[in-house]
């Protein structure tokens, strides 16, 4: 299994991330990340996923152990359309939450 993410940067130049992983037909696990702007000469877009998917593998271990912590798939979609409505975003790979191809 591969998660699905979401970079975008915000109004003050900080990158945001989500990524989202399905572990059913009705339910995911989903983090978020932020990481500010350093002035630095570095494309921040490897860190970044480096640290979405040490989350993602730690926040699906707890969900796999305790059902509850899962998140229902509208749930899931609720947060990654507030994420792309809020934020300029910058690379999407994977799926949307519902089953649709997300483009890259």
């Amino acid at each position: 299994m591969v998660p699905s993410t979401y970079h975008a940067i915000d109004k003050e130049n900080n990158h945001r991330a989500l990524a989202f992983l399905r572990i059913d037909r009705e339910s995911g696990v989903l983090v978020k990340t932020a990481m500010r702007s350093q002035q630095m000469p570095i494309d921040l877009s490897e860190p970044i996923q480096g640290v979405l998917f040490n989350d993602i593998q730690h926040e699906l271990q707890i969900a796999l152990e305790d059902p509850s912590r899962r998140l229902s798939l509208e749930r899931i979609d609720a947060e990654v359309t507030d994420f792309v409505a809020r934020y300029e975003m910058l690379s999407r790979i994977g799926y949307d939450p519902l089953g649709e191809k997300a483009s890259r």
